[in-house]
């Protein structure tokens, strides 16, 4: 793959007229609050041209409904920071890392994708509300290239309904792996999570938000009406914990089953996914996960990509102690009234004795599930919401970056920069695979 040459660089100042009534909560010792600015900031660079969005407003009386709205990817600014007052968590805080650590903007050699060796890299140009592909940097595996398109489809539905807000011009780098491949946390990518050490990294909506095409998952709204129309309401669920994966994955989850072999709260399972007969008899989907009262979120390579599906359940999801960050994360609230979510510890110690006192206060389980459902499958893990999540990562990162030229000079001749998604996507080759495989 060819790595385009590098324009001039400007900086870019949004000021997005969102009014974020900010009352975060702290999960301690991981959180701590965080104040309300959203991208009103001065310029990080010498200059800067200012782009002003023009003024949007919700209509008289408008509340965010989620049988109404759940799906409405075209909310404006104003509707979605009404809607979503508690989305832009990690957007504040990436724009705010460069600010105080005096970053400077970014650059055109920050979103470079041939650094890395091992792929999983696109570098994508949103020009005048068109997006394009200027660069790519596959892994030979080749799994990357789907979750490529699953990423650069959310990214394409978001600007085509952004109704008649200006998105603004701007070039960045998407890091499509379970890891963001850089452990010295140098380059500014945008990626699925990030490390809690690694504040430099722009998280982005993860691709299972379009779909995830494997066996038991699948189209994200597919999933979420699949849930709706068969979960068992709370009375006929099955009262256990559940939890299903390949415990070779890391340390957590093989603490999981150990913790929970014997228990009688537990239904959690190890599965193989080379054994078919074993699968078939053990394997759920995600909805199936659903007919439980109790779901365990363990991360996997890095974060949990089922997370946000079991999130759609009324159901209580038990958290341990989070390393790896998702735009959402910060909206668990492991106590009080408000309570979404069951923390463990991250070594499963505490587990049989959350669970003992939960089966011993079925009301107190359930609210904790009702406030669950309230929070995330019917508001911040919305389709809507994750629509207003990309528009916002586009001012933020635009606030704090060099304007993108569309042209560039070719050997004396003038042209522009990449290929409109729309091309690309059809002419899209896969690699190969080997023979063998």
């Amino acid at each position: 793959m060819s790595t385009c040459p590098r324009t001039g660089s400007f900086v870019v100042i949004t000021f997005a007229s969102l009014a974020i009534a900010v009352s975060l909560f702290l999960w301690t010792p991981f959180y701590s609050g965080l104040p309300p600015p959203a991208w009103t900031q001065t310029s990080t660079g010498d200059s800067a041209q200012i782009v002003k969005l023009a003024p949007s407003y919700a209509p008289r009386g408008w509340n965010f409904d989620p049988a109404r709205d759940a799906n409405n990817y075209s909310l404006n600014s104003a509707q979605c920071a009404r809607a979503f007052p508690r989305l832009y968590h990690e957007l504040e805080r990436a724009v705010r890392q460069r600010h105080e650590l005096a970053l400077g903007n970014v650059t055109t050699e920050d979103v470079d994708v041939q650094w890395r060796d091992s792929g999983e890299l696109v570098r994508v140009l949103l020009w005048e509300g068109q997006l394009r592909i200027v660069d790519t940097n596959w892994a030979d595996h080749g799994w990357d290239i789907p979750r490529a398109l699953a990423i650069l489809h959310s990214i394409h539905r978001a600007v085509l309904s952004s109704r008649a807000e200006r998105i603004p011009n701007i070039e960045f780098a998407v890091s499509v792996g379970d890891w963001p491949g850089d452990p010295i946390d140098e380059h500014p990518i945008w990626v699925l999570t990030r490390h809690r050490d690694q504040p430099n990294k722009w998280v982005m909506p993860d691709f299972g938000f379009w779909s995830w095409p494997i066996d038991f998952i699948g189209e994200y709204t597919q999933v979420r009406r699949d849930i709706e129309e068969n979960e068992p309401a709370w009375d006929n669920k099955d009262t256990r914990l559940v939890w299903r994966g390949a415990t070779k994955t890391n340390a957590l989850r093989e603490a999981l089953v150990r913790v929970s072999k014997g228990k009688a709260w537990s239904d959690v399972q190890e599965i193989k996914w080379n054994d078919e007969e074993l699968m078939k008899q053990t394997a759920l989907s995600i909805p199936e996960h659903c007919n439980y009262r109790f779901v365990a979120h363990t991360e996997g390579h890095s974060y949990s990509g089922r997370g946000k599906y079991l999130l759609n359940c009324h159901s209580v999801s038990v958290v341990h102690e989070p390393e790896w960050i998702e735009p959402h994360t910060h909206l668990f609230i492991p106590s009080g009234p408000q309570q979404n979510v069951v923390a463990v510890r991250r070594d499963f110690k505490d587990l049989n004795k959350q669970m003992k006192s939960l089966m011993r206060q079925p009301e107190r389980a359930q609210q904790i599930a009702t406030n669950s459902v309230a929070t995330f499958r019917d508001r911040y893990l919305t389709p809507a919401a994750t629509a207003c999540y990309w528009r916002d990562m586009f001012r933020a990162w635009a606030s704090v970056s060099f304007e993108p030229q569309l042209f560039e000079i070719v050997e004396g001749e003038r042209r522009e920069r990449g290929v409109s998604f729309e091309s690309w996507v059809t002419e899209l080759e896969y690699p190969e695979e080997d023979a063998d495989d």
